[in-house]
């Protein structure tokens, strides 16, 4: 059994993805069962003719990135607060490596 935002297999439900990346981009999204593009951050991805948000750029994520390098380890963390009846509220993101962050 399978589902995602997408509908790929035919079932559609709520989809988080905490991490799709690689060397050159990075993606977080959070998806409702109806959304299939989500709200999501990051940078790269999408290819070429993409227009989706950018909130970083290669001279913050990346090989030989500022902030975050690529060639190197760093790590991730990721929150889910919620509201007073605990419902989602939000998905944070937090990339870290030698002291410098990227939310």
């Amino acid at each position: 059994y399978y589902c995602d935002a997408s509908n790929v297999c035919g079932e559609t439900c709520v989809e988080i993805d905490l991490q799709e990346a690689n060397r050159h981009a990075w993606r977080s999204t959070l998806h409702s069962a109806d959304d299939r593009n989500g709200l999501g951050k990051g940078y790269g991805g999408g290819g070429w003719g993409w227009n989706g948000p950018r909130d970083w750029d290669p001279s913050q994520y990346g090989p030989d990135g500022r902030c975050i390098d690529t060639r190197e380890a760093f790590e991730v963390a990721v929150h889910f607060p919620v509201d007073s009846e605990g419902n989602l509220t939000a998905m944070e993101v937090t990339l870290l490596q030698h002291q410098c962050k990227l939310e």
